[in-house]
């Protein structure tokens, strides 16, 4: 019982961690969202989400899975050998970042914008690049179970994008300057804390070698090409509407989305906590693994419906607040998006186990086949029904993706249960 106790605190309180990060950059986020609003209305703002959507799109792809497999490597190692492997994983990151802003560089020109959008954009790509970073110093912290000092970074960050915002804000592209500029903050100081935590050589350089990173990459590419496909099916909807309807509707959604987005960090951050637990619970023992995976399904479960209900009521609340009178139509679009929050929060949770039981070959065409379902549904709906369709469509897909996980998932769990009974 104390073990289960102790357990239940450290999942607590580094989910606790994470959700103050977050508090922290969604305060920051809301403070420049209340700004941008106001001086630039919904076509300005709209422009700025496509500032923040079109390198969102690289973000998981940054992480191509890599943690995950680092953590199932790293899960016995000691610090020694462990920070060793880290400056090996550093490096990765950081020549796949740049590989990717290339591209992302190279897709850029395809696309229809104004000339000062593009601008904007190439400027928020450097983020790419920021976040691969943050997630690699993410890895450390989630196997020592130190969040705390990744919300210590993430305020330092945020700190430098609210102060160049508050005194310097002339326009969109310095606005999304200063969120670059907040984010190599952050990126620097998770480096610094997450080497300090394994090793007292905390200036090391990061360590280029090629065999390590085919033995993270190799593994790992289901679960890229996985994140990609997921970015695709998460961001399709911002960029159609785009192309399909006017950028008033893009800053309508946007701020729906934004919203609905802090709130599916939660099942997030806590499977963030409960993923070594569970590699270790699974080798230890299956009974205690099956005991402990039925709570967190009841746990998330009963959480989204909870949570979707309180924030369908207080949707018009929340828009007022972020957006003022002038997003009100943004009210029934945040409405539709919550009423799949279940949905989400246990496609949150099982994608975990299909990593867990060496299953991720599947999940590229589990969310491949999903991205294809939302791109196609979204080219019908969005012409007739705009961003409200969008919404509807955004669930839908994620209903899609939670029956493929389940699939794809009984055989394990027809196996765990006979050798619990």
């Amino acid at each position: 019982m104390s073990s289960l106790s102790g357990l239940s605190v450290k999942i607590a309180k580094n989910t606790l961690y994470q959700l103050i990060g977050k508090a922290i950059t969604t305060t920051s986020t809301l403070f420049i969202t209340f700004l941008l609003t106001r001086r630039f209305g919904p076509s300005g703002y709209g422009e700025f989400s496509l500032m923040l959507a079109f390198p969102a799109f690289f973000y998981m792809a940054v992480d191509f899975g890599l943690n995950a497999i680092f953590a199932k490597k790293s899960i016995t190692e000691n610090d020694e050998t462990l920070h060793i492997n880290f400056g090996k994983l550093v490096s990765l990151r950081f020549f796949w970042s740049l590989s990717l802003i290339a591209l992302a560089l190279l897709l850029l020109i395809l696309f229809p914008y104004s000339q000062n959008l593009k601008i904007g954009i190439a400027i928020g790509l450097f983020s790419i690049l920021t976040q691969g970073l943050i997630t690699s110093a993410n890895a450390i912290f989630q196997l020592k179970a130190r969040y705390d000092l990744s919300t210590i970074s993430v305020f330092f960050g945020s700190a430098l994008f609210l102060v160049l915002i508050y005194f310097g804000l002339t326009s969109l592209n310095f606005a999304i300057f200063a969120y670059s500029a907040g984010g190599l903050v952050t990126a620097l100081t998770s480096l610094f804390l997450a080497k300090r935590l394994i090793s007292k050589n905390t200036f090391s350089a990061p360590i280029i070698d090629t065999n390590y990173w085919r033995e993270l990459f190799l593994p790992s590419i289901p679960l890229g090409m996985t994140a990609f496909l997921s970015v695709t099916t998460g961001k399709a909807d911002s960029i159609l509407l785009s192309l399909l309807k006017k950028t008033e509707d893009v800053g309508y959604y946007g701020i729906a989305y934004k919203i609905f987005e802090v709130i599916l960090v939660f099942p997030t951050f806590f499977m963030n906590v409960v993923y070594p637990i569970l590699l270790g619970k699974k080798e230890e023992s299956t009974g205690e693994f099956a005991t402990l995976t039925k709570k967190i399904f009841v746990f998330l479960g009963g959480l989204g419906m909870l949570g979707g209900l309180v924030g369908i009521l207080l949707a018009p609340y929340l828009i007022r607040l972020i957006g003022g009178d002038s997003f009100s139509p943004s009210v029934l679009a945040l409405r539709l998006l919550l009423a799949g929050l279940p949905i989400f929060f246990l496609t949150s949770m099982l994608f975990w186990y299909l990593i867990i039981f060496d299953r991720q070959k599947y999940l590229p065409f589990i969310y491949g086949a999903s991205a294809i379902f939302n791109i196609l549904g979204n080219l019908l709906i969005i012409p007739r029904y705009s961003f409200y369709g969008a919404a509807v469509w955004t669930s839908v897909t994620e209903g899609l993706i939670l029956i493929l996980l389940v699939i794809f998932l009984l055989p394990v769990i027809k196996k765990t249960n006979g050798s619990t009974n």
